[in-house]
């Protein structure tokens, strides 16, 4: 008997919370899903199971959706082939079990385009050998080599995100994160070199990024790929990524925006020329901004008898929480926000994916800093504005 969808979207639950690093790979910096916008073409995957699964059904789940990728597909005699309209090439996951049944059900997660695939399958281990399909290659030589670095840098933020502020400076959680980064860019040239071709390989780059590497270095790497390769999602967000850090560069004059402080009174980044003014975007549900803002608090009380001042940009989407929040953490420098939640309008122009996030403008309005938090806040102040 076929499962109903009601049924597909309890197992794509099950699924997202049964993904290990790849509810990382998914995420754009910042922390927003790639979006799979509907393409052209068909996928013929083919699968070889054994008999552990024989009589039972295959098949590939989008877990945003909640939904089937084409039909289920029977499988007999230890091999099933799904025929079905491919969107533009992502990762997906691979139901081979009893879809009524989540206890006898293993999922695979697979990198998949357009095209003829095959693959052959292992019980219960998650974990399979690529036949055909350059993108099955791809992926599964991305999981062994940066699959075991991922793990580290999840465990690292949680580390970081357990031990509140003092987890956030920890110079020891730092130097565990920027020797795995260093580790990532000594690996990616040779992946990139062998796996050019496929969307994969732009995939990667979005998963890298926010180890936060210079963009020269990126715009190199991209570089290796075919640009046939870069035309889809992955590709398409990793040139924005790029060409938002062009313009939101070091010397750069920094986009004018307006917003209300919580009055309703408008206030424009350009009312503050002739200070340093520290741009900073956060939230009150935002439990890393919660816990940056008495070194934000800290710097401000500092410095502001010294041309110094912040701008808070708040992704709240409820007044009264924003509000409480200021107030709690005694942010007395000028807020604004339009309550729009991630579409606030001043973040959609810096492109802020993540927070807590900020830049630092000179008094004639261009960026000097960015991202500055904790000790980095503090000592880029000192050196700039001098600690007397």
């Amino acid at each position: 008997m076929m499962p109903s969808l009601k049924q597909v979207a309890k197992v794509a639950t099950t699924i997202k919370l049964s993904v290990i690093f790849f509810a990382l790979v998914l995420i754009v910096p910042g922390g927003k899903l790639l979006a799979q916008n509907p393409g052209n073409g068909q996928i013929q995957l083919t699968g070889h199971v054994g008999a552990f699964a024989d009589t039972l059904w295959a098949g590939i789940i989008d877990a945003e959706k909640g939904s089937y990728v084409g039909s289920l597909a029977r499988i007999n005699k230890g091999t099933f082939t799904i025929k079905a309209p491919m969107a533009d090439p992502g990762l997906y996951v691979l139901m081979v079990g009893d879809p009524n049944n989540t206890n006898n059900i293993t999922y695979y997660n697979v990198f998949l385009e357009a095209g003829i695939a095959e693959l052959n399958l292992t019980e219960k281990s998650r974990d399979f050998d690529p036949v055909k399909g350059a993108s099955l290659f791809a992926w599964k030589a991305l999981v062994d080599q940066f699959g075991p670095d991922f793990d580290t840098l999840s465990m690292l933020n949680k580390m970081r995100e357990s031990a509140g502020t003092y987890g956030y400076n920890n110079d020891s959680i730092l130097r565990s994160r920027q020797l795995i980064a260093d580790r990532v860019a000594t690996k990616v040239p040779g992946y990139l070199q062998t796996f050019n071709e496929t969307a994969v390989a732009p995939f990667l780059l979005n998963l890298v990024w926010p180890l936060n590497y210079p963009v020269a270095q990126v715009q190199q790497w991209m570089q290796q790929i075919k640009p046939a390769a870069m035309q889809n999602q992955y590709g398409f967000s990793i040139s924005e990524i790029v060409n938002t850090e062009i313009a939101l560069g070091y010397g750069q004059v920094a986009p004018v925006f307006v917003q209300n402080d919580p009055e309703n009174k408008p206030i424009s980044l350009e009312s503050f020329r002739g200070k340093y003014v520290l741009i900073d975007f956060w939230a009150s549900w935002c439990g890393p901004c919660r816990m940056e803002n008495p070194n934000v608090v800290k710097a401000f009380e500092k410095y502001k008898s010294k041309n110094f001042t912040v701008f808070g940009v708040s992704l709240d989407k409820d007044k009264n929480k924003w509000l409480q929040a200021i107030a709690a953490d005694r942010l007395n420098w000028p807020q604004v926000s339009d309550l729009a939640y991630w579409n606030n309008a001043a973040a959609r122009l810096y492109k802020v994916q993540s927070i807590p996030q900020n830049f630092l403008l000179d008094p004639e309005g261009r960026i000097i800093g960015k991202n500055l938090r904790g000790q980095d806040l503090e000592d880029f102040l000192s050196k700039t504005l001098g600690n007397n």
